[in-house]
């Protein structure tokens, strides 16, 4: 019997699969407990709706992580700080004051999506990516400055 998933389910499938399985087992197992549904004309053109739906929302997504990153690309990053011998910075930069200063800018980026290996704890200017979306990463200038 041809059934459409409605859960993941390990050894069959994944969501919107299209399995073939034995009777008993959907009848008795998978239906009644609407891990599935049986795969008629109706719910297979029900499940193509709703994976047109789906492309439409991604794409939608990407585009509006593109423009965002146009947008952060665009603008200019500084952070003043006071900073010892050698141009060294007390303390350190991190992915939070990052945060901080992208929301200043107006940007609402969470701090585990701006990717740093090591905290800046120089003057200078640094690259910083940040991920928008699993497919689009913004890189920013960053010049940290002294202000002594």
């Amino acid at each position: 019997m041809k059934v459409i998933l409605n859960l993941k389910l390990s050894k069959i499938g994944k969501i919107g699969d299209i399995v073939d399985v034995a009777s008993g087992f959907a009848r008795n197992y998978l239906i009644p407990k609407k891990l599935a549904f049986e795969a008629n004309s109706k719910n297979i053109s029900f499940l193509n709706k709703l994976k047109k739906k789906k492309e439409n929302l991604e794409k939608k997504t990407v585009n509006s992580a593109k423009n965002l990153a146009t947008k952060i690309e665009a603008t200019d990053f500084v952070i003043n700080l006071k900073v010892g011998k050698n141009n060294k910075v007390f303390g350190a930069i991190t992915n939070l004051d990052i945060e901080t200063m992208l929301k200043e800018k107006g940007f609402l980026i969470k701090k585990h999506d701006i990717l740093m290996r090591d905290p800046i704890r120089k003057c200078g200017t640094y690259k910083i990516n940040i991920k928008l979306h699993p497919k689009i990463i913004a890189e920013i200038n960053l010049l940290v400055i002294s202000n002594n």
